[in-house]
């Protein structure tokens, strides 16, 4: 193998999986990539991709996130998130050592992740200060929307990706719970593994810690993006 290779496969439940060798530096970034955005929330429900992710990001029993912080600061570990109209993903920089570590981390909170309405509560305050502020930033939201006046009623951009504070604020459980076992399913990810690895190796860890995690048994088509009605 070459440095920049580069190997793609799929699991048996759906998972793909992208790999690719680069030595240049001992470290490898670990990333989840869901197809779901802003786009996939129905009526009622605009907003719900920024709480599930929330809740995502609060961790779960075995790596809460005051857990995943202290081991971020151990290990120097640079990482993210990102969420928008149409894709959804969580990212993090370690050592080449810790490889099997993130791997054991991402694939918990695809499966692991515990919905309460006390979590939810805590993730619609926090979310609530970083929406408020958005919405004073005049220029901000005028670019984040600059194709809303051109689209018709109902079209998946329509919508600011932020979502709709009152439709945010009386999301249920049951409701964000559904929308998290939908869409952050093995079988609507892309795991990408980059950095100093050896394939096979990585994929044997791939393998243990996410070939046994269930697929969703129904994905939502994407809606109808066109914009001639």
């Amino acid at each position: 193998a070459l440095d920049g290779d580069i190997y793609d496969f799929f699991l048996p439940n759906g998972l793909k999986v992208i790999l690719m060798e680069k030595h240049a530096s001992p470290k490898v970034a670990v990333s989840v990539f869901y197809n779901v955005g802003s786009h996939d929330e129905v009526e009622g429900q605009k907003g719900i991709n920024n709480i599930v992710k929330g809740l995502i990001l609060e961790g779960t029993e075995k790596y809460s996130d005051d857990e995943l912080n202290n081991m971020r600061d151990e290990f120097s570990m640079g990482y993210g998130d990102r969420s928008g109209r149409d894709i959804t993903y969580l990212y993090s920089e370690l050592p080449r050592d810790e490889l099997e570590f993130g791997l054991d981390f991402e694939s918990d909170r695809m499966i692991n992740v515990t919905v309460t309405d006390k979590k939810i509560l805590e993730v619609k305050e926090n979310f609530k200060i970083r929406y408020d502020k958005y919405h004073k930033n005049g220029i901000w939201v005028t670019f984040n929307n600059a194709m809303g006046d051109i689209l018709h009623e109902g079209h998946p951009y329509k919508s600011d990706d932020w979502g709709i504070w009152e439709q945010i604020d009386s999301l249920s459980v049951k409701t964000c719970n559904n929308f998290l076992k939908q869409y952050y399913a093995p079988n609507n990810a892309v795991l990408v593994v980059v950095g100093d690895i050896i394939p096979g190796d990585a994929t044997k860890l791939i393998y243990q810690y996410f070939s046994s995690i269930k697929p969703a048994e129904y994905i939502p088509p994407d809606p109808d993006f066109s914009f001639d009605k």
